[in-house]
């Protein structure tokens, strides 16, 4: 029988959302960096789009640390992510050369891979029967901690020039040791959650039962992904490009973050209550329109489709994060794990994409080139099922 939490844990669900925000805080800060360590170090936007690469490439063990991390304690996982973070981000105000770039975005990767592959599991956990709304929570830190980042950085920037950032550092470690110390009660109240399913399931089992899904998931985010890495990656060298400064470039930055962080947090709920397919059919139809217009216009109204675009683009994520969830199995890491390598695939391509297309055709080309592209989200949510949890795996 499954016995879910019927209480949703407040306290423990924003603890974790705490920790998401944090980690997601130092990543944010690479768009901001992108554009001076290319003037620094001098290499091609292709090449910058394959920075990003890096930072994801350690998500190809996504499944083996989520086996790993059903199986052991959690807390080691999330704790250390922050400090792993800022370390490897700021430390790139130092580098000299693109090899330098890649391996310390190689090792901030695996601090990313250490949260969000064990932290949505426990979300699920001390969630009840509101994942929606407590996905919606956990995507909010990050979507915060992406507007949040910027600003950050661009301040250390102005005060200590980019070579100097390292001194962040500290402020990473002591937020890590306070996760560690949070994160115990999280852990400890997560065991109260039974699943449905037989501890014998295995590997291939549970990819079988999980297929449909990750391949709804593949649709949207293959759609989706030129769009989305055109603006969370490059646009403030796309801005620099049309004339805008650094500040304001991190600041439009921040601005469509932040409409993220609003449109993540109210996307979990509204799914919750109109169901998965048709929330995300929402954002599937107004966001490309968004993009489209957004490359087409200037000055305020820019501004305005871009907060507009911020909202629907990331409305997406904890809708299809809590879709992914909606089915229970023994071996809820290893699938959070392939979820994010299957990210991790579409978005390292659509990065490269845009980079290879910046440098042969021009960036707002290439906006518009995703903004098109990304209609073909429309057949593949329509195909979809309207609840992930339908069907039962026994």
């Amino acid at each position: 029988m499954k016995k879910n939490l019927s209480n949703f844990q407040i306290g423990n669900i924003l603890t974790i959302s705490l920790a998401h925000m944090l980690h997601d805080s130092f990543t944010g800060f690479f768009p901001v960096m992108l554009p001076l360590l290319q003037d620094k170090i001098g290499f091609s936007l292709v090449i910058a789009g394959t920075l990003p690469i890096a930072l994801r490439l350690p998500n190809l063990l996504n499944p083996l640390i989520g086996s790993f991390s059903d199986r052991f304690k959690l807390k080691y996982f999330i704790a250390s992510a922050p400090v792993i973070a800022v370390a490897s981000m700021t430390l790139m105000g130092l580098a000299n050369n693109y090899l330098t770039l890649f391996v310390l975005l190689l090792i901030a990767g695996f601090g990313s891979t250490f949260i969000h592959v064990p932290s949505p599991v426990l979300v699920k956990k001390v969630a009840g029967d509101k994942k929606g709304l407590g996905m919606s929570f956990y995507m909010l830190g990050g979507e915060l901690a992406r507007s949040i980042g910027p600003l950050i950085i661009t301040a250390a920037i102005s005060y200590w020039t980019l070579e100097g950032v390292w001194r962040l550092i500290p402020i990473g470690f002591c937020l890590s040791l306070l996760i560690l110390l949070k994160i115990n009660k999280v852990e400890r109240d997560s065991k109260a959650y039974i699943s449905t399913y037989l501890n014998n399931d295995s590997h291939k089992e549970v990819l079988k039962y999980m297929l449909p899904i990750f391949a709804t998931v593949t649709g949207i985010f293959f759609f989706q992904g030129l769009m989305k890495q055109a603006l969370v990656t490059f646009l403030p060298t796309y801005m620099k490009s049309t004339g805008s400064t650094i500040f304001v470039s991190s600041i439009a930055l921040s601005i469509m973050q932040f409409a993220g962080a609003v449109g993540t947090f109210t996307a979990g709920t509204i799914s919750d209550f109109i169901g998965r397919k048709n929330a995300l059919l929402i954002m599937a139809v107004l966001s490309p329109i968004l993009m489209i217009l957004y490359t087409y216009s200037s000055g305020y109204l820019a501004l305005v489709l871009l907060s507009l675009l911020g909202f629907f683009m990331f409305f997406s994520h904890p809708i299809i994060l809590a879709y992914v969830h909606d089915k229970d199995t023994n071996r809820q890491s290893f699938v959070n794990g392939v979820y994010m390598t299957i990210n991790f695939v579409v978005a390292s391509f659509a990065s490269f994409a845009v980079g290879f297309l910046g440098d042969k055709l021009d960036l707002i080309t290439t906006f518009r080139i995703g903004g098109y592209l990304a209609f073909g989200m429309i057949p593949v949510v329509l195909a979809m099922k309207n609840k992930a949890s339908e069907s039962t795996m026994r």
